[in-house]
């Protein structure tokens, strides 16, 4: 079969469908020499055309070597920007968060869990981690600060004085490409997040098996050298990026949302419970006239034992559960090369949503009688001794 300059062999089979007396034809067409694929693949788009006009739908493909070929050429090239991505999440991490920088004790299912045979304590969870949630660690808006600190910032303010503006804009949602990489890489955020969600695109193709043309292939590549110079750039000058200590924490607490199912709901409701923890230790204070006596905001163990030791409006065993839920939250923000089971984080979840219920409870008490009650007296640890502030927690 000849088609310009091009020369190509062919085989037909043919046959009947006896069932519904439909007639089938296989059709086989190669080319020896690959130089000739750009015009190979025309005539296939032709001969596609002609067939789908024939037989008034189009032809089913059973394969397509053009197609592999480009999927085979195109996969160590997306294999390659992804892990330079990891590269650099990776070292950032450690250089300027550190891996595992404030451990806490396992908990115990915990530690069974990931002792499981599908378990990889000597990996790094971000090679777990999909292809585009790896973009959701740069390119992810958050803000910088907790919002239960900056509601007590603005319930405190009695005017625009006592408010620091600095710690305000804290608030806006940025990226940590925003924060920390577009100081070393002249590269709009945008810029690098919509080129790495079209190449999320062209990977689907290769890794699911999808037909990859010639167009898919060299955007494929325009997209990998539009974004490995960026990022191999920033890898380059991460001795020019500071993390603060409040930082440390936050970034922590964003790169553990994307490790797995979970995580963003425990996370989420640790947060809501932190916020409203805050909010009844303030109310509880103020209402005695100490609230100077109150501990670090983020020190969660510190407000716990106000509400317990002071209030006694939790038990030991209820405190003894919500500091064992402070080690699994810091477990999971903070070890990186584990991943916390969904089951495990699902059964704790509840016992946070629980406790927020409960001091939601308590603040509409207050609300309503304008003095906090005490429920349980069986605690009598002496009120002032509370734990000294510590690392946020």
């Amino acid at each position: 079969m000849k088609f310009g300059s091009l020369v190509m062999r062919y085989e037909i089979q043919c046959g009947e469908i006896e069932r519904d007396k439909h007639r089938f034809f296989h059709l086989k067409i190669s080319v020896d020499d690959e130089s000739q694929n750009r015009d190979f693949e025309g005539f296939l788009k032709n001969i596609r055309s002609l067939l789908h006009k024939a037989a008034a739908k189009p032809p089913q493909i059973l394969w397509d070597d053009v197609s592999f070929g480009y999927a085979k050429t195109a996969y160590p090239i997306v294999h390659e920007i992804e892990n330079t991505m990891r590269k650099l999440i990776t070292k950032f991490m450690l250089i300027n968060v550190g891996g595992g920088w404030a451990k806490e004790a396992v908990p115990k299912e915990v530690l069974e869990s990931v002792r499981s045979k599908d378990a990889k304590l000597d990996q790094n969870y971000l090679y777990e981690v999909d292809f585009i949630q790896l973009s959701n660690f740069l390119f992810k808006e958050y803000a910088n600060i907790n919002p239960a600190v900056l509601i007590e910032r603005l319930k405190k303010a009695e005017k625009l004085d006592d408010l620091n503006l600095s710690e305000l804009k804290l608030a806006i949602p940025q990226s940590n490409w925003d924060r920390f990489f577009s100081k070393i890489v002249n590269c709009e955020s945008e810029y690098l997040r919509s080129r790495w969600e079209r190449l999320y695109e062209r990977r689907n193709q290769v890794a699911h098996n999808r037909p990859v043309t010639r167009g898919d292939f060299e955007e494929i590549v325009a997209l990998r050298d539009e974004l490995a110079p960026k990022l191999q750039h920033a890898i380059e000058n991460l001795d020019q990026v500071t993390v603060s200590e409040d930082e440390r924490e936050m970034v922590s607490e964003n790169v553990a949302l994307t490790k797995g199912e979970g995580y963003y709901e425990f996370l989420s409701a640790w947060n809501e419970f932190h916020e409203n923890l805050l909010i009844l230790v303030d109310q509880l204070l103020e209402s005695e006239g100490k609230h100077e006596s109150r501990p670090d905001p983020n020190n969660i163990r510190s407000l716990v034992n106000v509400v317990t030791k002071r209030y006694h409006l939790l038990t030991s065993d209820q405190r003894s559960e919500i500091q064992d839920l402070v080690r699994l939250r810091n477990y999971i923000v903070h070890e990186p090369s584990v991943i916390v089971p969904s089951q495990v984080l699902s059964r704790h979840l509840e016992s946070v949503l629980g406790y927020t219920r409960y001091l939601k409870d308590k603040l509409n008490g207050i609300a309503r009688s304008g003095a906090p009650v005490r429920n349980f007296t069986g605690d009598k640890d002496d009120d002032d001794q509370l734990e000294s502030p510590q690392m946020p927690t």
